[in-house]
């Protein structure tokens, strides 16, 4: 299930209707249906994906992951963790690969 598709599961399970959904969150509808079905340009911020959770009461980290993104805060703990050198940047692919395989 890509990105828009769990947008669209959500937001109908919630019974929210599309302008609605795009009302709460600031986006057109043509904008929010272009991202359900999967013809939309590239992913929307992570703010927006946030704001997006927040009105279809899920998890905001689930939704960035589902996305294709990775959540600001998790980045800068490995970002963190790689210049104080608490991490080895191997060891941060290793585990990478390890949660894709």
């Amino acid at each position: 299930m890509h990105f828009g598709e769990r947008i669209k599961a959500l937001r109908t399970t919630r019974g929210i209707g599309l302008r609605e959904l795009a009302r709460q969150v600031d986006l057109s509808a043509g904008y929010l249906s272009q991202l359900e079905n999967g013809i939309a340009i590239g992913t929307p911020s992570e703010d927006t994906i946030r704001a997006l959770a927040h009105a279809l009461k899920t998890d905001e980290t689930d939704l960035i992951l589902h996305a294709g993104k990775m959540p600001t805060e998790v980045f800068d703990a490995v970002q963190g963790a790689l210049t104080s050198g608490r991490i080895h940047r191997d060891e941060i692919l290793s585990l990478c690969r390890r949660k894709v395989s």
